[in-house]
């Protein structure tokens, strides 16, 4: 069958899709949109920016840097603990993480 080729499709990963569908596409970190005749369109993904309070951190494989607000945890993974309400609790910090500003 023949169709207008302003309502071709998109293929991407083998997959096809219809104009005016939107992904976001973490291989190249672009969002993209399937335009008429098949044809992709990309841009710059928006990234949110952190607030002064958070600290921006970039985890691999992400195009995202992600916005912590606590940054205090354990190395080793382990980091839940069960402590009465009131109590002292005392950690020892390798290392600190501040935000440029409070």
């Amino acid at each position: 069958t023949c169709i207008q080729a302003e309502d071709c499709r998109c293929q991407v990963n083998g997959t096809f899709l219809d104009v005016g569908a939107t992904w976001e596409d973490h291989n190249i970190c672009k969002d993209c949109m399937c335009k008429a005749n098949g044809e992709i369109h990309c841009e710059n993904m928006y990234c949110k920016k952190c607030s002064k309070k958070e600290l921006p951190l970039n985890k691999e494989g992400s195009c995202c840097n992600e916005c912590i607000e606590e940054w205090a945890w354990a190395l080793d993974g382990n980091n839940k603990f069960n402590a009465k309400k009131g109590s002292e609790v005392k950690m020892t910090v390798d290392s600190v993480a501040k935000p440029n500003k409070f």
